[in-house]
């Protein structure tokens, strides 16, 4: 456990040394969500421009001012609904641009890497990173239509249903089951890219994907992406409960700010440290358990 600890450390010793990085991350993402958001904002702002109206809006959700605006401004909401949509298309591809970015930098363990070195990584892992995810994509629906199946298999009527225990605890059960995939599809696609980069001359991913796999099921990577969602957790706790303490608008914003910057740190230190765990059980033979 003492190497995962180790290994963890160093990816936030690369972090630091490539902030730089983190707040062009952070600036990009930013630029997206407003861009994204900023029709829907003017709405907001249209219809309820009462300052004390905003406040109540933001401090809880009132279901009868949002049925009201739909209906008075249902040709307005359409439209920022389609801008979100399509600037998550937009950002879906920026997100698979970067962490080709982020695997790239995070070689330099030890080092400051420069600017270039991350629109380079960016632009060559781009295809095979887009490959990967539409693949996981594809497994994830097959997966969701699967579950689906099995819950409806004896219908959603309660007037078909004897009994809606039965219906609950498959519920609980698939749900249980679809956490449990998702957390091993989470480490199985980022040994995927890492394997994906060492791989670089295979121009098909059967192989990087067959690698990947078989690793995901290994202890020490488990082991590290739980210490990876331990601090993603500390980080969420910590957010909630100062967001309980500050009740100050502006101080909220601005903690919501740091946490959505803490998330973009958390994606870098995980594809880092997996990127070191993987480089490390190669050199090292009696690592690979």
């Amino acid at each position: 456990m003492k190497f995962i600890f180790n290994t963890y450390r160093i990816a936030w010793q690369c972090l630091l040394l490539n902030w730089r990085i983190l707040i062009l991350l952070y600036a990009i993402s930013l630029a997206f969500s407003f861009i994204a958001l900023g029709p829907v904002s003017n709405l907001i702002e249209s219809v309820f421009g009462d300052r004390l109206m905003l406040n109540d809006m933001i401090a809880g959700f009132d279901y009868t001012a949002i049925i009201d605006m739909i209906n008075h401004h249902g040709t307005s909401v359409t439209i920022s609904i389609a801008v979100i949509m399509s600037f998550l298309i937009i950002y879906f591809i920026w997100s698979v641009f970067y962490t080709g970015g982020i695997v790239e930098i995070s070689c330099n363990r030890y080092a400051r890497s420069s600017t270039l070195e991350f629109w380079r990584g960016g632009a060559h892992y781009f295809f095979k990173y887009l490959r990967l995810s539409i693949y996981i994509f594809l497994f994830l629906a097959i997966l969701g239509i699967l579950l689906g199946i099995y819950f409806t298999k004896d219908g959603l009527n309660p007037l078909h249903l004897e009994s809606e225990t039965h219906l609950i605890i498959r519920f609980k059960v698939l749900l249980i089951l679809l956490v449990v995939v998702l957390f091993f599809k989470s480490i199985y696609r980022d040994i995927a890219k890492v394997v994906i980069k060492d791989l670089d001359h295979h121009p098909f991913l059967f192989k990087a994907n067959g690698i990947a796999l078989v690793k995901t099921f290994t202890l020490r990577f488990i082991s590290l992406s739980v210490l990876n969602l331990m601090f993603l957790g500390l980080g969420l706790l910590l957010y909630l409960m100062l967001k309980q303490v500050l009740s100050s608008l502006v101080v909220t914003i601005i903690i919501s700010q740091l946490f959505f910057m803490y998330q973009i740190a958390y994606r870098f230190v995980r594809l880092a440290s997996f990127n070191y765990l993987y480089s490390d059980t190669k050199a090292v033979p009696g690592l690979h358990t």
